[in-house]
């Protein structure tokens, strides 16, 4: 898959120019391709694909773009594909005038800026606001380097870097942790942030960010309309996801038959460079819930060509986590599975590069924020009888009182239990570790919190775009499909951050104004479905399966010695006899997740050695 290295240096520094050079050198060993070279900059990559992810300089020495970019549309009611983007001398002034926000406000995609400031002692590192390709830096010999993978910095021998324990502790309690890098050496630069580093010294001067969601939601130009937001919303979604299929011949559909993935699959079939199409469904064999009769709907309406792959328990390989490489964040098992095993077969066979799929539905469509529908009615329009309707039509979703809908409304309580839940579900964690650890909240990602009290609506419609982008997953092969993910294109975000939440839930319905605006694009029959098929029991026959593992890898593993597990709760949880044990079978998947990932790291630290380019030069 993609990869980038960029090396940055102080020429005016002879022990970084020096340091620089064999990291160079150490790169074109490795058969790193150099897409672009400037003085005191050179930009490497590896499993690069013309025409999809690409190097654009911005001429005269200013910088890269990494990734692709395209340009950005003034008509949200503009379905047409948009086209890519290519910096002129113009674009490059604007952009280092504007310190990168430019970008921000001119292009999307899924893309990271290397800029250097005109004075020549300043670069600004420019992640774009909702794209998966990630991006981290640290320093080696006053060099600082820029990377999309921690695996590639540690194997290169470029850097030591090691794990935050503090990071790891919360990680365990909270199940998140936005205030904090998961390595001790290792900045993350999040969608949308702009970090500006002093090329002398290598240090991180300031942070900030070009783009934050509230916004939008705050903007003076939302969609107070309905009828307005539903072709907003399809305009804006065709756009989406026929400007990445522009870039296909041929295409894979994750295709669940839920309303999402369906929605993505009723865009892609009139997509204007008629790409081939081909969906696959996987399903649990025995399990009484089942998705393919609704996948079937799909694929019948559009012709698709079709595959249904069984998953079962047994398949899955706990032992192969000890495979993997080495990732700023735990790697889940079951997506590794999905992404790495899965997909990559069924991609070769129908000749496909990418996988689209409908992740961020649930969220940007508003189907996680339903608790806050009445309380941003209220706020935007007061209390009438309208507010009754809705806080009724909430309760009916939620399971609550209609006074209860509306007291929580009125009194604007917060209702969010994510983080208060966590400890009570846990029953492996131990009791030292939740009376010591500090306790968070989502709110306090930096989108949040700085001028304004944070809305826990627009927070509920952000979805995986609040955590690190996902664009790896473990040790996929080198061919391995790219992901994506048109309903969390920049566009189409900031467009429903625009729609109140009270519109999103037309009708008293799950995300029903989407049902609304794309009818006759996704089966009558799904838009008029209100409930997921589950999986009951899958989970739990695979923590049941693999038991023995399991409590080999915890019994001895990091989270014990941390002191962040119960040891004899272990014992009992995975115990071949009968036990009262009530630990959740999505629990131990969990902590299995961060106990390979602290592991992976742990054995680097001990195999590295903190390398010195400057003396390995002479």
């Amino acid at each position: 898959m993609f990869r980038y290295i960029v090396v940055i240096w102080s020429e005016s520094h002879p022990a970084q120019a020096q340091a620089a050079q064999f990291i160079a050198l150490r790169l074109h060993a490795a058969r790193w391709q150099e897409s672009w070279q400037t003085s005191g900059m050179r930009v490497f990559q590896t499993g690069v694909r013309p025409g999809f992810l690409e190097t654009e300089s911005l001429g005269d020495a200013a910088g890269v773009v990494i990734g692709t970019t395209f340009e950005r549309g003034s008509d949200v009611f503009d379905d047409t594909p948009a086209k890519r983007w290519h910096p002129s001398p113009a674009h490059t002034r604007a952009i280092l005038e504007s310190r990168g926000s430019w970008l921000i406000d001119h292009c999307w995609g899924n893309y990271v800026a290397i800029l250097r400031a005109p004075d020549g002692q300043r670069v600004w590192i420019i992640k774009d606001p909702t794209g998966n390709l990630p991006c981290f830096t640290t320093t080696a010999d006053g060099v600082t380097i820029a990377f999309s993978l921690a695996d590639d910095v540690v194997r290169l021998g470029l850097r030591r870097l090691t794990l935050n324990r503090a990071y790891l502790r919360s990680l365990v309690v909270n199940g998140f942790d936005f205030t904090r890098s998961p390595l001790n050496e290792v900045e993350q630069v999040r969608r949308g942030e702009c970090i500006e580093v002093d090329v002398q010294s290598a240090k991180l001067r300031s942070r900030r960010f070009l783009w934050r969601p509230q916004t939008f939601a705050d903007s003076d130009d939302a969609f107070e309309d309905a009828d307005i937001a539903a072709r907003a919303m399809r305009a804006s979604v065709r756009m989406s996801t026929h400007t990445w299929a522009a870039l296909e011949s041929s295409i894979l559909l994750r295709l669940s038959g839920g309303l999402d993935s369906s929605i993505v699959a009723g865009c892609l079939k009139d997509a204007p460079n008629r790409p081939k199409v081909c969906c696959y469904t996987h399903f649990n064999e025995g399990a009484p819930s089942d998705e393919r009769p609704w996948a079937r709907l799909v694929v019948a309406q559009h012709r698709f060509e079709h595959r249904e792959v069984a998953v079962r328990a047994q398949d899955i390989s706990f032992d192969r986590a000890s495979q993997l490489s080495l990732h700023t964040e735990p790697i889940s098992i079951l997506v590794h599975n999905q992404r790495s095993t899965i997909e990559p077969t069924i991609a070769k066979e129908a000749g496909a590069a990418t996988v689209f799929n409908g992740d961020g539905g649930d969220s940007i469509f508003g189907s996680e924020a339903t608790r806050y529908v009445a309380g941003e009615y209220i706020r935007r329009r007061g209390l009438s009888v309208e507010a009754f309707r809705i806080a009724a039509n909430v309760g009916l979703r939620t399971q609550e009182s209609s006074w209860r809908v509306l007291h929580r409304a009125i009194t604007g309580a917060n209702v969010d239990s994510t983080v208060r839940a966590m400890p009570e579900i846990s029953r492996l964690i131990s009791r030292d570790a939740l009376a010591a650890a500090e306790r968070i909240n989502l709110a306090s990602h930096p989108w949040f919190g700085e001028d304004r009290p944070t809305s826990w609506a627009v927070l509920r419609r952000l979805g995986a775009l609040m955590g690190p982008p996902d664009y790896y997953d473990g040790l996929p092969p080198d061919d391995a499909p790219a992901m994506i993910s048109p309903l969390y294109a920049q566009p189409v975000t900031e467009m429903l951050l625009r729609i109140p939440l009270y519109h999103l839930f037309e009708g008293g319905r799950d995300r029903g104004l989407a049902r609304r605006a794309f009818r006759g694009d996704v089966p009558e029959l799904i838009l008029a479905r209100q409930w997921k098929d589950r999986v009951p029991g899958f989970h739990d026959q695979l923590v049941f399966i693999n038991r023995a593992f399991l409590r080999e890898v915890f019994r001895d593993g990091v989270l014990v010695r941390e002191g962040l597990l119960e040891r004899t709760a272990i014992e009992e949880a995975f115990a071949d006899r009968p036990s009262k044990s009530q630990v959740r079978a999505m629990e131990v998947i969990r902590h299995f997740n961060v106990e390979m990932w602290a592991r992976a790291w742990e054995s680097s630290a001990t195999q590295s050695q903190q390398p010195s380019f400057a003396l390995a030069a002479y």
